[in-house]
């Protein structure tokens, strides 16, 4: 009895897609990627990418298929929605929140902020718009 299988026979049986992989991981990295947004937002694809033992291309796949938006996007807007709810209901500074995301200056997250809300944080803060 022969119980070492060939290589053509192991081709048929081993046979997995990029697509297929990427598809069935995908509702397992999507609540890590979720929990990693909520609970270690930073502004870098690369970070999310380490912690997930991913590329950043597999991570795009997924967030394009999930949320119809890069993962820069994806993530670039969760940083402004936690920007927005640390400017309005807390005591944070806006040099504060700078560190809390990782910007190096306050200027970038002020631009960063004003390019996705239209506003610059501290009027966001105040409510009073120019």
């Amino acid at each position: 009895m022969e119980f070492f299988w060939n290589k053509e026979q192991l081709s048929g049986i081993c046979e997995i897609s990029a697509e297929s992989v990427i598809s069935n991981l995908w509702p397992y990295r999507a609540v890590q990627f979720n929990e990693l947004l909520e609970s270690a937002p930073k502004n870098e694809v690369a970070y999310y990418t380490q912690l997930l033992n991913t590329t950043a291309q597999n991570l795009n796949v997924w967030c394009r298929k999930e949320y119809d938006k890069t993962a820069s996007e994806v993530i670039s807007g969760n940083i402004v929605k936690e920007a927005q709810r640390l400017l309005r209901y807390t005591e944070l500074t806006v040099t504060e929140i700078t560190f809390k995301f990782d910007f190096k200056d306050v200027s970038h997250i002020v631009k960063y902020f004003k390019r996705h809300h239209g506003i610059a944080p501290k009027h966001y803060k105040t409510g009073i718009i120019p």
